[in-house]
């Protein structure tokens, strides 16, 4: 990113000095607009071309990552954050969850980059369901009963939808099916994570 201040010469014509302004900046995405009202802005002397100081450039894209989020249906960095804290889970827990690096849990909170809907989706299954990722993120038999030692992301997703279901199903609330609770669950499939519950007592066996 390009570090710009005010007197500095104009990255367009380099003839013009840019100078400190005050503007309301749009920002459009799929159709929908978010407008970022009275923002610090360096404007050229000469030709008009507008830019960002550092400290305005930063803060608008995070709130521009959050606003494409929303639109595409996606939980917000503050979610994300709030999720993970609930969860009582150290950036690191939550990455072996999400089989991510720890540094991706902080540029997801930091609005740096954005999650894909298969992440997005083992975070709203842990919102709902935080037993699900508590038992997933301690238990090292668990690790060792998948191949290879680690879960890939649809094994997770897999296994999280079906523990879920399970929890549901010992509370009452739905039948052996699933049905009408979990989107794409159609049937309470045996899995590692089951039995690990039906063992420690999470569920009805």
């Amino acid at each position: 990113m390009l570090s710009l201040r005010k007197g500095d010469l104009c990255p367009i014509c380099e003839e013009g000095n840019l100078q400190k302004a005050k503007r309301d900046v749009s920002f459009t995405y799929k159709g929908r607009a978010k407008v970022f009202e009275t923002q610090k802005v360096l404007v050229c002397s000469l030709c008009g071309h507008e830019a960002f100081p550092k400290t305005t450039s930063e803060n608008v894209e995070r709130e521009v990552t959050d606003f494409r989020r929303v639109i595409d249906g996606l939980l917000t960095s503050r979610e994300l954050r709030d999720i993970r804290l609930n969860l009582g889970l150290k950036k690191n827990q939550m990455a072996k969850l999400l089989s991510v690096n720890a540094k991706t849990i902080g540029r997801y909170e930091n609005n740096k980059i954005v999650q894909s809907e298969q992440i997005d989706k083992l975070y709203r299954i842990f919102r709902s369901f935080p037993l699900v990722a508590k038992r997933l993120a301690k238990s090292k038999e668990l690790l060792k009963s998948i191949e290879g030692g680690a879960w890939s992301l649809r094994q997770k997703i897999s296994l999280s939808e079906n523990a879920a279901a399970s929890v549901l199903v010992s509370r009452g609330r739905t039948d052996s099916s699933g049905n009408g609770m979990l989107p794409g669950v159609k049937k309470l499939a045996p899995s590692a994570y089951t039995t690990y519950l039906r063992k420690e007592g999470s569920v009805a066996a």
